[in-house]
């Protein structure tokens, strides 16, 4: 199954890039995970993973998402963080993007799934509907 993500993940790289190369520099292609708990400090990996792509932009980036989701206020910083950048963007979920996962992942220009990956299953803690009327304020921003 493992050997199957990679083959499908190596076929969309080549579907997605396919005729994008210019014939001076192509560039790089960033691929930045995120996995795990959405919190501050995804936040402050992806600035920081960011924060250097002005001076040598990358063709595009890749966000590799892995994440059962997390804090909704942290995942909006991301979804701003990606949805400002000058390059473009594809989240890739290789397994599952639930709950914050949602947003930062519909936050690229592009989604791509591996087979059997899940998205989805956002609920808000706590579960009131003044919390519920903001997570929806952000997923309608996008």
């Amino acid at each position: 199954m493992k050997g199957m993500r990679v083959l499908l993940f190596i076929l969309l790289f080549l579907m997605i890039f396919n005729g994008m190369a210019s014939s001076e520099d192509a560039g790089d292609v960033y691929v930045i995970p995120i996995e795990g708990e959405i919190t501050r400090a995804t936040y402050n990996y992806l600035r920081s993973s960011l924060r250097d792509i002005g001076a040598n932009p990358p063709k595009a980036i890749i966000f590799e998402i892995d994440t059962y989701g997390g804090m909704i206020d942290e995942a909006e910083r991301i979804k701003n963080l990606i949805m400002d950048l000058k390059v473009p963007t594809i989240s890739f979920v290789n397994n599952k993007a639930e709950s914050a996962g949602v947003l930062i992942t519909i936050s690229s220009e592009k989604v791509v799934m591996a087979f059997s990956s899940t998205i989805g299953s956002a609920e808000t803690i706590p579960d009131t509907e003044k919390v519920l009327s903001m997570w929806r304020s952000f997923l309608r921003d996008v």
